[in-house]
């Protein structure tokens, strides 16, 4: 802690202020504290836990080129776990071919992770298939 003797400033004053300690910090200061603190808890949170999930219903051709838009929304770990799963997803999928079928796929995933190696990891899906004309 510093002791100092300081003027009023832009006052004329006939008296000198005792400072003690450091000046207190500004708005802006204190605002880009509190923003990097929780920048630093973001990042640790996304660091330690990821998950993602899709739900596609359409003619099963549709439904393989739908996951490959949802991938365009993720970001982190969480698109490239994702993106790891993506291709066995569209493979079900595309197993399904001719008449007028139609398919739900329902699928997520969930992860931690520990000093950036993963601990831990699921991946469930669903896959339904409807042998009917969709009236729209």
């Amino acid at each position: 802690m510093s002791i100092g003797v300081t003027p009023c400033g832009d006052y004329p004053c006939c008296v000198e202020h005792i400072r003690l300690g450091p000046r207190p910090p500004t708005p802006e200061e204190v605002e880009q504290q509190v923003q990097e603190v929780a920048d630093r808890i973001i990042a640790a949170l996304k660091e330690k836990e990821m998950s993602w999930s899709v739900t596609v219903i359409g003619k099963p051709d549709k439904v393989a080129e739908e996951l490959d838009k949802h991938s365009d929304t993720l970001t982190g770990q969480s698109k490239t776990e994702y993106d790891e799963a993506k291709p066995a997803l569209q493979s079900l999928v595309r197993l399904n071919v001719g008449g007028e079928n139609l398919v739900k796929l329902t699928a997520s995933g969930h992860a931690n992770f520990t000093d950036g190696k993963k601990t831990y990891g699921t991946c469930g899906v669903t896959m339904e298939t409807f042998y009917a004309k969709l009236a729209l």
